[in-house]
């Protein structure tokens, strides 16, 4: 379909002047007698839809082609609609002289090589719809451009990702100039680190420039923790051609807070009390006296 498409016909001139002008590169010309070519081919005269003679030649074709009501081949018309494109061709020839009738928005009007001299005029079809400042309006040449996108570092997971980005317009035509966006499509994604759509949603409008979404937090929950890409696509026109941005945003485990752990109370045992009366050490003392007195008199005792 496609290559049909790019194939097909569409002529620059009207059909009967195709039909005329091959006339006279395969016959001749039916008034001059001229031998015609369309290349400069030696022996022959290249046709031309400007010169006199050969203008002469291509209204007696068309005349001859009108009284036969000859129809081209390959074509579902009839007689009638035939004759009248050559009637409207043999017109224009009186009217202008020349034979090059475009299609076009302009027409040759007035054609006079002799004076280096030539007329072209709009062409202007009153029941054409639209009054000209539709196109400016309705063509306008824009694009959006992404001037920030502004997300968190990191998030634990199962936590929401706030986006926000800044949109700016910049119109090329009619008029030149920049101003925060107003209308724009933001279109934003969370992939993983193989290129997977996580989650997409569009950024809404809150201020001129300025468009929000928050990615919640239902669709991080089950993430696992590690970097993954917030991609932001910004477009004047839904389905246009996009400015991209992309930005990393880490996720994080939540970790669980251990309780603190309450200090152990020691009592400290009671220290008793000494009893009253004579200190361990005086005691200690005393027996070592009364030893030495007894090992004394032992020793005596023995030598006599």
């Amino acid at each position: 379909m496609q290559t049909t498409s790019l194939s097909a016909f569409w002529p620059d001139l009207p059909w009967p002047i195709y039909e005329a002008s091959d006339y006279l590169v395969a016959i001749h010309g039916p008034k001059s007698g001229t031998d015609y070519d369309y290349s400069d081919r030696e022996g022959t005269t290249q046709f031309d839809l400007l010169v006199d003679m050969h203008v002469e030649d291509m209204r007696e074709a068309l005349q001859r082609f009108w009284q036969k009501g000859q129809l081209p081949p390959a074509t579902d018309i009839t007689v009638d609609e035939a004759k009248a494109a050559y009637q409207a061709c043999i017109d224009w020839i009186d009217a202008h002289g020349h034979c090059f009738i475009s299609n076009g928005p302009f027409y040759m009007d007035i054609y006079d090589p002799a004076n280096m001299y030539c007329v072209l005029k709009a062409f202007r079809d009153p029941t054409y719809p639209f009054e000209p400042e539709v196109w400016t309006e309705r063509l306008t040449l824009a694009r959006s451009v992404i001037d920030s996108v502004d997300i968190p570092a990191s998030v634990k997971v199962g936590d929401d990702i706030p986006v926000k980005v800044k949109v700016t317009n910049k119109i090329e035509y009619p008029d030149a100039r920049e101003e925060p966006a107003e209308v724009a499509y933001v279109d934003v994604y969370l992939k993983d680190a193989s290129d997977n759509v996580l989650y997409s949603g569009k950024a809404a409008l809150k201020t001129a420039g300025n468009f929000e979404i928050t990615i919640p937090g239902s669709k991080t929950a089950n993430l696992s923790a590690g970097a993954y890409t917030v991609e932001v696509k910004a477009a004047y026109k839904e389905g246009g051609y996009p400015d991209l941005r992309k930005t990393q945003v880490i996720l994080s485990q939540v970790t669980e807070e251990s309780p603190t752990p309450t200090p152990a109370v020691t009592t400290a045992a009671p220290t008793e009390a000494p009893e009253e009366g004579m200190s361990t050490t005086t005691i200690v003392g005393i027996v070592v006296v009364i030893i030495i007195i007894v090992a004394l008199v032992y020793f005596f005792t023995k030598k006599k």
